[in-house]
């Protein structure tokens, strides 16, 4: 028997067919339209790789712009923003960043339909000039010669070009020449005493060029120089004699990376140090990897702090095979400790560092010039304890490093009284006197510090 349609039934699955058809035109419809967008092309050193405003991309006839919900992932090699009001914003890390990225961003709507698209930046190279990194100041006495410097040990070019050439001008009493690279400076005559400064300059291959002035000095006698490290430490010099003062830092010191590496493997500018010492064990004073590491790269010299700081020196990977040029010195209050290293006398001051913990004051001796290195000695001692615990005044002490704020705080009295030193050398100053003066009348001068700078310390008068 053939069935017979029921048309209640029929009816029952058009009505079905039409809602699910009607509901998939509605869901087709909902989806977002994203445009395609071409890959978006800036020049290195640029302030923006590009700045799109989203809304213009995207249509969703059902859901306003405002509605719709943008994702951008995090983490990207460049540095992506999204606006409250939907721009994106996408900027280089750096200024010297150049490379190809690309970026998935996903739209959704409301109702959860999303679209998505990748977004590709290029960021195009730019050559850059070659850098000249740190040089000090050349200081030589009378009866010296300035040796030969390898200038090629101080440049570097960001895009890698090896084709550099070094160039010198400048000199009315010396003759400086490049050849090779090497610097080598005469005098024209050998009784000329004085300062000029030369000119270096360093091309690359494309013709571009980046200039430093070098200042080089002749004085009477065998003169000791004070080198201020940008940021921190001091470099002691007298002829061939080096001694470096709260230097072997990494995280704090404002030098290159290049240089940094350079003083972690006791390159130059600092190599043949003869003697190294840290007043304390702070980050600002001393990295222990560092110490370990320069001590590796040159077999000739000592390094010297507290018992704490050699502490850290012990966790160190290598620090077995340097360990017996290492010196440990004792806190204790109100005493000294001796040391002789190469015809260097360091008598190292057990003094309370400032807020709490222990320092050191080194007193050093090089070839008769006196330098007192406090380091983050505490302030709060009156002149009167510090003639009695270490009898300062009475040591003949040239110059004394000294923190500011013992300027500052006390209007010199605690350095001119409690030391009495020839000089001062502090850092900036708020208020810079040219003068301390001493309850007797007498004047100390106040050598403020500059970064890079080489101070000739004014010999004795006879």
């Amino acid at each position: 028997m053939k069935a017979v349609p029921d048309p209640r039934r029929a009816t029952l699955i058009a009505v079905s067919l039409a809602s699910a058809l009607l509901l998939l035109c509605r869901s087709a419809s909902a989806v977002p339209t994203m445009a395609p967008l071409p890959e978006f092309v800036a020049t290195e050193g640029a302030e923006y790789v590009a700045v799109l405003h989203l809304d213009d991309v995207v249509e969703d006839r059902e859901a306003p712009d405002d509605t719709l919900i943008w994702h951008v992932p995090a983490g990207t090699a460049l540095d992506v923003t999204l606006t409250h009001d939907r721009h994106l914003v996408v900027r280089p890390p750096d200024t010297d960043w150049c490379g190809v990225e690309a970026i998935p961003i996903a739209v959704c709507n409301p109702a959860g339909a999303c679209a998505t698209q990748t977004l590709s930046f290029r960021v195009e190279p730019v050559p850059d000039a070659p850098i000249i990194d740190w040089i000090p100041s050349r200081v030589i006495g009378a009866a010296a010669a300035f040796a030969p410097l390898d200038l090629r040990q101080f440049e570097f070019d960001p895009d890698g070009d090896a084709d550099l050439t070094w160039a010198v001008s400048g000199g009315t009493w010396l003759i400086p020449s490049v050849v090779d690279g090497v610097l080598t400076v005469e005098r024209r005559d050998p009784a000329w005493r004085g300062t000029e400064e030369l000119e270096l300059c360093l091309t690359d291959s494309t013709g571009r060029s980046v200039s430093r002035g070098l200042s080089c000095t002749v004085t009477a006698g065998t003169p000791v120089t004070l080198t201020f490290i940008p940021n921190r430490p001091i470099l002691i010099e007298r002829g061939e004699t080096r001694v470096l003062i709260d230097g072997l830092l990494n995280d704090v010191v404002s030098l290159s990376v290049r240089d940094k590496e350079r003083l972690a493997r006791a390159e130059a500018p600092f190599d043949e140090i003869d003697l190294a010492l840290a007043t304390h064990e702070h980050y600002d004073h001393v990295t222990p990897r560092v110490v370990v590491e320069h001590l590796t790269h040159s077999s000739s010299w000592v390094f010297a702090s507290l018992i704490e700081t050699v502490d850290l020196l012990e966790d160190v990977p290598g620090y077995d095979g340097v360990a017996d040029r290492v010196v440990a010195i004792p806190f204790t209050e109100g005493a000294g400790a001796d040391l002789d290293v190469d015809g260097i006398h360091v008598t190292a001051f057990s003094v309370r560092h400032t807020g709490a913990g222990d320092n050191l004051a080194f007193l050093i001796d090089v070839g008769g010039v006196r330098i007192l290195a406090l380091g983050d000695a505490a302030f709060d001692f009156t002149p009167a304890e510090l003639i009695a615990a270490y009898g300062w005044p009475g040591r003949d002490v040239d110059v004394a490093l000294v923190p500011s704020r013992w300027v500052e705080l006390f209007g010199g009295a605690l350095v001119t009284v409690g030391i009495a030193p020839r000089f001062v050398v502090t850092g900036p100053l708020r208020e810079c006197p040219p003068l301390l003066e001493v309850q007797e009348g007498a004047r100390v001068p106040v050598v403020v510090c500059s970064s890079g700078e080489t101070w000739i310390v004014p010999p004795r008068k006879p």
